[in-house]
């Protein structure tokens, strides 16, 4: 989506939907500082990639061991007995949504903030990578990968017609990616955009909240804003020096 208005809105809207993820909230936080921490603490990548592993059965006896490990680990957040469970019987295929949603999450925030994560990051593309492997899968009993969360994805999971809400005129407006530079202009404008910014917000959350035809929440309509904003904003941030800059 351009950081600046233009005629073709409604069709960049439709189009960024598609892609842009969605802004973790406080919950979603909580569990990705879980998975940050059991990839942080794991050898997986100095105990997998080594010459006498390179290839065999003792290979893919160590990765299904290291990536059960991580499971693990992320399950303890969870439920500790359910936790201590997990480990005594293996049973990771019964829990097989949980660690797909977790896994998901430190996809997602990569590419929400792409300076983050190096190293962990890296183990984590190695792990999933792993994970499918046709035997480690077969012994996992399903697969750790799944589609990454989108704002397109939820306006279709809330309500069939929640992609109305990327037509709307004042969408541009309420996701607006708003820099002050004295150079451009003055404080008072500034704050006159900011304004207008969250009046445009709080009258289409009233609209598509309160409105039978419609089965979204404010605090959904919310995460519309929010996460197309920080696509806007991180264009406005890295894309627009560049294109000055040329």
């Amino acid at each position: 989506v351009s950081t600046q208005s233009t005629g073709d809105g409604d069709a960049a809207f439709h189009a960024a939907a598609r892609f842009v993820p969605l802004r973790l909230n406080a919950i979603e936080r909580s569990y990705l500082r879980v998975l940050e921490a059991s990839v942080f603490v794991s050898d997986y990548v100095d105990k997998i990639d080594v010459q006498s592993f390179s290839k065999g059965s003792k290979r893919t006896f160590a990765q299904l061991r290291d990536i059960c490990s991580v499971l693990s680990g992320v399950m303890f957040k969870k439920d500790y007995a359910k936790g201590q469970q997990l480990v005594a019987e293996k049973s990771y295929a019964e829990h097989a949504d949980y660690f797909r949603a977790v896994f998901e999450l430190g996809r997602r925030y990569k590419i929400l903030n792409p300076e983050r994560l190096r190293s962990e990051y890296g183990k984590l593309m190695y792990i999933l990578q792993d994970s499918q492997v046709p035997e480690v899968r077969e012994a996992l009993g399903f697969a750790l990968t799944g589609p990454i969360k989108t704002v397109q994805w939820l306006l279709r999971e809330c309500d069939d017609g929640g992609e109305l809400l990327l037509s709307h005129p004042l969408l541009e407006q309420a996701t607006r990616a708003i820099s002050f530079n004295p150079k451009l202009k003055d404080r008072r404008e500034y704050d006159r955009e900011v304004n207008a910014k969250y009046t445009a917000r709080k009258r289409i959350i009233r609209q598509f909240s309160s409105s039978y035809t419609h089965k979204l929440s404010a605090d959904e309509v919310e995460l519309v804003f929010n996460s197309l904003g920080d696509n806007r904003s991180f264009l406005l941030e890295n894309l627009v020096p560049v294109q000055d800059m040329l």
